[in-house]
């Protein structure tokens, strides 16, 4: 059930202090940091089966993109050792950083 406007409105501001007090100590805080709006929208608005399972894959996909461009980034940086790279240019190279690539040695 949706509620009314004025009551909507009212509990949003519930919300946004209850994430805010979270946040404060430290619950969850990495996904509400994250996540804020959507929480307010499922908290606020009638749940959606297809649409929470069509935010989930998005999130899915994009967690695995970010994976796979770390190990490419990976990769390349290991290739660019056996090519006999200063590490700083391969930070350059990667987007990795130095303690990350002296790792890979």
């Amino acid at each position: 059930m949706i509620n009314n406007e004025k009551s909507s409105g009212e509990n949003e501001d519930k919300y946004k202090h209850a994430i805010e007090k979270a946040l404060k100590m430290g619950i969850l805080d990495g996904y509400l940091d994250r996540k804020v709006s959507e929480v307010i929208n499922m908290l606020t608005c009638e749940y959606d089966y297809a649409t929470d399972v069509a935010v989930q894959r998005e999130e899915a996909y994009e967690a695995g993109e970010k994976r796979g461009a770390y190990s490419k980034a990976i990769e390349t940086a290991r290739n660019l050792i056996n090519m006999g790279m200063s590490n700083s240019q391969i930070s350059q190279a990667t987007g990795l950083s130095g303690s990350e690539i002296l790792a890979l040695h």
